[in-house]
């Protein structure tokens, strides 16, 4: 009796992206075998690496696949049949996994300061998170809220403003090696002029 073997192949590889990131894309590094060509592919997906389903479309159904922007980590693998859909079997399993998504936090600062006298610190009232990786930071500060510049040096959790002698907002960004820089709220601090108060009695007073 005729032992046919039938091997479907190898897909690759692994990778980890960030959140809202396309993949790369997914394709045999070893070329299915046995059976009768061309084959037929059919991409699959999971969401926990055991239950897969196929995935619907005509890319999925090629050689090459270009999964989606995605919002979770996901598996695939891939389906071979042969041109008399005789199954040559499923490929090895891929993981894509999805960072999670990288937060800003958010500061918190007392909204008022006297002209001339050094304004409380801003402090952070919610961590920066995710981007698989600690972020570093670097402050910024603007004289209307729309146009921002850095602060040299400003690159701690918080911040201690210097003294002022105008409104100014102040933000924070959080800046990930791997998921690019995103910014946090913004705060304002109002600066009420100073005001300059005398019990002296003038000399003279005009005539009219």
């Amino acid at each position: 009796s005729l032992i046919f073997f039938f091997f479907s192949g190898v897909i690759g590889s692994s990778q980890t992206i960030c959140y809202g990131s396309g993949p790369a894309d997914l394709l045999f590094t070893t070329i299915p075998t046995g059976g009768q060509s061309p084959f037929a592919y059919r991409w699959r997906q999971s969401i926990n690496g055991t239950s897969f389903t196929d995935i619907s479309g005509r890319g999925a159904g090629r050689e090459t696949y270009s999964p989606p922007v995605l919002g979770r980590t996901t598996y695939f693998q891939c389906r071979v049949t042969d041109v008399n859909n005789v199954v040559l079997g499923t490929t090895n399993t891929v993981q894509i996994t999805v960072r999670t998504p990288l937060s800003p936090g958010r500061i918190s600062a007392d909204p008022t300061a006297q002209a001339g006298v050094t304004p409380d610190p801003i402090t952070e009232i919610e961590a920066a998170s995710g981007g698989g990786a600690e972020p570093t930071f670097q402050w910024q500060n603007s004289s209307d809220g729309v146009y921002w510049s850095d602060l040299q040096g400003a690159t701690s959790t918080t911040y201690s403003p210097p003294p002022l002698i105008s409104d100014t907002w102040y933000r924070r960004m959080a800046i990930n090696g791997n998921c690019g820089t995103t910014a946090s709220n913004s705060v304002n601090i109002s600066v009420h002029p100073i005001s300059v108060y005398t019990s002296e009695i003038p000399l003279s007073y005009p005539t009219h």
